[in-house]
């Protein structure tokens, strides 16, 4: 059967007719059914360990609230040494600083000792792991403690065990804000727009983490 152009036209929109409307349908699913999926989907990625004192914390820089965090950690004699793990190549505009050397510079301001902090150059939660793992092997230390966002620490934890496998090191996992206790509460931080963002991005990086998990890609 031979088709006419304004035929072949007419066929090629009605398919982009269908895909944009199927599309819709989706975008509008998961929008309207977000009450339903949400609350698991952010619970999900919140993981920690009662919180204890190590030989280490270990926190990127690429937070702040949660630089924070591990420096009050610090403060309250929660381990012996920090460790600060961020991206060198880039800086802060406006002080032409990393958040490396920043957060280096504000955790001596606010008295800790110099010779108990520690940065290394880091692009990646593998690479984090990576030189956690071996800041601990070259040390002789036993216990290292990871801060992180709450959205961030079951993806966090699932690269950190990987790397750490087949070893005697004892990995706890905090989240910034957690008590002393190791509870947090239901504070449904994921219904305001940035947790939203966050839930959705994890959800893309986990599984990714995961298949490269299995492939032994760490």
């Amino acid at each position: 059967m031979i088709y006419s152009n304004n035929t072949i036209l007419f066929l090629k929109k009605s398919r982009w007719v269908k895909r944009i409307g199927y599309s819709l349908i989706i975008y509008l699913f998961v929008v309207l059914s977000h009450t339903l999926w949400l609350p698991w989907f952010g619970s999900f990625l919140v993981i920690h360990t009662p919180l204890k004192s190590s030989d280490v914390i270990l926190v990127s820089t690429g937070s702040y609230v949660r630089f924070r965090y591990a420096l009050e950690l610090m403060k309250e004699n929660q381990a012996e040494y920090l460790l600060l793990v961020g991206d060198t190549r880039l800086k802060v505009d406006l002080v032409n600083l990393t958040t490396l050397q920043m957060a280096l510079d504000e955790a001596i301001e606010e008295g800790i000792p110099k010779d108990r902090i520690f940065t290394e150059h880091s692009t990646s939660t593998r690479h984090d792991a990576r030189i956690g793992r071996r800041w601990l092997e070259e040390r002789n230390l036993k216990t290292i403690t990871v801060v992180s966002d709450k959205y961030n620490m079951r993806r966090l934890a699932l690269v950190f065990d990987r790397v750490f496998k087949n070893s005697d090191f004892i990995l706890r996992y905090v989240h910034q804000g957690q008590t002393l206790q190791g509870s947090h509460e239901k504070d449904l931080w994921w219904r305001n727009v940035p947790g939203f963002i966050f839930v959705c991005k994890e959800w893309i990086k986990f599984p990714i983490n995961y298949l490269l998990m299995l492939k032994n890609n760490v």
